[in-house]
This record gives C-alpha cells, structure tokens and sequence, in this order.
C-alpha cells in the first residue's frame, strides 16, 4: 500500500520537472497523509497539465458522506477495472501525484520500523492516480483521490508487498490521455518500477505521527547517527 509520502523539492525543481507553472502558495511537506490535501496533476483536453490541490481518500461520485474516504487511499491495479468506486475514475480521470518518495513500515518483534523509498538517483516520482468529483457533501464540490498500487518489486518485497504505482514521465502523455483507443497501452504501464530503481533507508519513528511533517522525518534513527560519532 501506500499511506504516507513527502513532496519536499522546491517549487523551481518541481516546476521543471512537471513542465508547467505552480499555484502560489505551495510548500514542502514531509509527512503527507490521508485526508490531507496535496498536489494532484489532472490531464486536459489537448494533453496540457494542470495542477489541483485534492484530498486524499477517493469519495465517489454517489456517496452521499466522506465515510468512504479512509478506506479509498489506494486502488489495487490488478482490480481497478472492476470496482464500482473506482472503474469510472479509472476510465475517464486519471492523474499523477508528484513526490520525493514514500514511506513504508517494517514489522519487527513487536516494533515497526520505518523506511522512506525514493528514487537512488534523487529524481522525482510520479505516482499514478485517479480522481474522482463528488457534489452531495454540502454546497461546494470536494474533489478526491486515490494512488494505485502494484505488487512490489525486487527492492520493496521484503519491505511490503504493496508499492505505489509509478508512471516513467515518458509515458505521462499516454496515461493522461482519455479519449479512448489506447486501452492496452494504459494497462502496460499498471506495473511495478523496475528493480533497483529505489533505495530504502530507515527513518526516525518521528513520521509514525501525522502531526510532525518537518525535514526530521527524513533522518537516520538516533543509533546511527550516535554510530557515526565512535
């Protein structure tokens, strides 16, 4: 799965690597989590980019409460197609959610340990999404996503055995574009990143609590830093 990830790189870098102008107003965050509202690109007409600010946790179109939300963080690639919640959204909004990298728990004993995962060359990732509009919750329209999830690769598998779906930029035109025709080139790219692509490091349980979402996040657990003072 996926339930937290940081988009920390500045607004220049993040601009350049999306090809388009940025909101103003837009920060670095190191902890994101589900229900919060982060950066979420929508494809237009044409194959133009546009940048939204959205919730995470996909409300469909139908329901009538948030209730949903929580359990709709991530869609599975392999049954996207099939689900209600999530086939129209699938067909007809996809999108991609920029990051640094994303966060995920190693189970140990009793004690979960956590990682960040992020590219070994410091790019960028863009995550496959989709997004969803819904108009029952009250007077203004909430607009909702979920990020789409592969089997791991080589570098996640003893980690999790759940990874975000990431779209290499070069295939973003292809997954953005909705008019129908290339239905089996979208399900070509609902694949696992290729192996070792990504890099683990463990991290400070700092991040287990949503409230902290400052560049410590990122830090070595205190014994390896007490480590590289012997």
């Amino acid at each position: 799965m996926c339930g937290r990830f940081a988009l920390y790189a500045d607004k220049t870098m993040l601009e350049l690597f999306l090809g388009i102008s940025l909101f103003p107003g837009f920060s670095a965050r190191y902890n994101l989590a589900p229900s919060q509202s982060c950066l979420f690109i929508k494809g237009e007409t044409g194959g133009n980019l546009s940048p939204s600010n959205l919730s995470w946790g996909l409300i469909p179109a139908w329901a009538k409460d948030k209730s949903m939300a929580g359990k709709m963080i991530n869609a599975r690639a392999e049954t996207i197609t099939e689900k209600p919640s999530f086939k129209s959204a699938f067909n007809k909004r996809r999108g991609i959610i920029p990051a640094n990298g994303f966060y995920e728990w190693k189970t140990t004993g009793k004690s979960k340990k956590p990682f960040f995962i992020s590219p070994k060359d410091q790019s960028l990732l863009g995550f496959g999404g989709i997004w969803e509009s819904n108009t029952h919750l009250g007077e203004e329209t909430i607009e909702t996503f979920s990020i789409i999830t592969t089997a791991a690769n080589q570098d996640m598998n003893e980690l999790h055995e759940r990874m975000p779906l990431i779209i290499p930029k070069g295939s973003w035109k292809t997954w953005l574009n909705h008019e129908g025709g290339n239905s089996a080139d979208i399900a070509a790219l609902l694949q696992p990143a290729p192996s070792g692509f990504l890099q683990l490091k463990e991290v400070r349980t700092l991040v287990n609590k949503v409230a902290n979402d400052s560049p410590e996040c990122l830090l070595p657990p205190a014994r390896d830093l007490f480590s590289d003072l012997d």
